[in-house]
């Protein structure tokens, strides 16, 4: 059955409580034991869809929602992307074959699809199939025939399936249900999820900083060999010689546009699958001293790298705040208790005292599951919390062994 056959889904949800979306990746993990270095697989070439939302049906869209999941709960509907929200820009008449409206941040289909105009209810709304859509608007395959008034609500449709439901009847005449549905079609965008803005070492940098209105949480694991008798002392031997961090960074997203530029981003990273470069975002180095572009050395306040052994994986490359990162090759201590690094590299700016500059290494998200949550729609604002593990940056394969 094609899509414009499906009974279309028109309910429209509660916006007390966020809608929530979840994109969901497949990757396998395999990390090597002793040092920690990691093959990715990634098994979906696009993420799985679930959007889980409150309704609040009243009167006869109540009848519709009861006799809707009893008949037809299993079925196929074409469900809209309530979160993602067009408003048309002029009326669109009665004979028209256009909508028009700004068409960015918004996943309406290229080819053949569908969208939701948005009525007074369930019973006054209209799914219209389309043609393409330019930046000004879209086409659709046949004419209108009725109007549409200046300011109504377009959603992109998407063919879904019911997936759970719970709830009741609050009174005879209302009823309150959480339903998720998840989209049968693909998801992604194509060549469209765009290019990152940074690179470092041909591996993408994560220059979206988080929102510190919250703690961001690290947590630290070691590889370890432990052997304990029972008898003696035990003995434990920290095989890869650093730790491993996994920092949680929530993100409050407003408006289409960054939204638009988040969701490009999660599908560039593909849950696990996509390395990328993490700063701390936190001031780990203060600079003491001036230093002019192309410079190779850094006075620093001491922080005590050298005391403790000198720059080490994952503790050897530094944000500046010109975004330029660069590796240290070496670092001493100075007579004032400043610290001196020496950099692989010219400064591609100057710094100044006081300027600050994170430590960055190489990590990946540590779940394919992604949600965010919508507090509203296209205009509004979204939340998402991304935590990201870091792993060995080995460039080369180990050689052969007997070969």
């Amino acid at each position: 059955m094609e899509d414009w056959e499906l009974p279309v889904w028109a309910i429209r949800p509660n916006w007390s409580e966020s809608i929530s979306e979840t994109l969901g990746w497949m990757t396998s993990v395999a990390r090597e034991e002793s040092k920690g270095a990691e093959q990715r697989v990634g098994w979906r070439n696009v993420p799985r869809r679930t959007v889980e939302a409150t309704y609040n049906p009243i009167g006869r869209e109540r009848a519709f929602f009861d006799l809707a999941l009893h008949t037809l709960g299993k079925h196929d509907w074409m469900v809209p992307l309530w979160f993602d929200c067009a408003r048309l820009d002029a009326a669109a008449l009665s004979g028209s074959s256009r909508l028009s409206f700004d068409t960015s941040g918004h996943e309406f289909a290229s080819g053949d699809g569908m969208v939701l105009l948005v009525g007074e209810d369930h019973f006054d709304s209209v799914a219209v199939r389309t043609t393409g859509f330019d930046a000004t608007g879209i086409d659709l395959l046949a004419p209108l025939d009725r109007d549409w008034i200046a300011g109504t609500r377009v959603h992109p449709l998407r063919r879904s399936q019911m997936d759970d439901v719970s709830g009741g009847n609050i009174t005879s005449r209302v009823s309150e249900f959480r339903l998720r549905t998840v989209n049968v079609n693909g998801n992604g965008q194509g060549d469209a999820v765009g290019t990152w803005d940074q690179t470092h070492d041909g591996d993408a940098v994560l220059t979206r900083r988080p929102n510190w209105a919250d703690t961001i949480n690290v947590d630290l694991s070691f590889l370890e060999q432990r052997y304990d008798g029972g008898i003696g002392k035990p003995y434990s031997a920290d095989t890869a010689g650093r730790a491993f961090r996994g920092h949680s960074y929530e993100y409050i997203l407003a408006g289409k546009a960054e939204k638009w530029d988040f969701r490009l981003m999660l599908l560039r990273l593909r849950g696990q699958q996509v390395p990328i470069w993490t700063p701390t975002f936190a001031d780990d180095i203060q600079i003491a001293a001036s230093a002019a572009a192309s410079a190779t050395v850094l006075q620093i306040e001491g922080i005590g790298i050298t005391y403790l052994g000198g720059p080490t994986a994952g503790r050897d490359r530094l944000y500046l705040p010109s975004g330029q990162i660069v590796q240290i090759t070496d670092c001493a201590l100075l007579g004032n208790g400043d610290e001196q690094l020496t950099l692989a590299e010219p400064l591609d700016a100057s710094l100044s005292p006081g300027d600050t500059a994170h430590f960055v290494d190489i990590a990946r998200l540590g779940h394919d599951d992604v949600e965010i949550e919508h507090l509203g729609d296209s205009e509004g604002a979204a939340r998402c919390t991304l935590t990201f593990v870091n792993f060995a940056d080995r460039r080369a394969a180990t050689s052969l062994v007997g070969g």
